[in-house]
């Protein structure tokens, strides 16, 4: 006779499970707010810090084939 549990046993409840667990990456940062420098995961309408509007956010990266961008200063007036 087998004794059931009394839940549903998911993988990482056990120590083979938890072993086995890889790491979700995080989301990385992909664009700058083109006036004052913001960082932001997604780009939004507005800008939450300058207040800019319509669509201010560049993206960091243009391809994934080039060399990784640096990340560029905000420009001066």
């Amino acid at each position: 006779m087998q004794v059931l549990p009394n839940r549903k046993i998911r993988p990482r409840d056990t120590l083979r499970g938890a072993l086995n667990l890889r790491a979700e990456p995080r989301d990385t940062v992909s664009q700058r707010c083109r006036q004052c420098g913001f960082m932001a995961f997604r780009a939004s309408e507005q800008c939450p810090v300058c207040g800019l509007g319509g669509w201010p956010f560049a993206p960091l990266r243009q391809a994934h084939d080039e060399a990784p961008a640096t990340q560029a200063a905000p420009p001066h007036d």
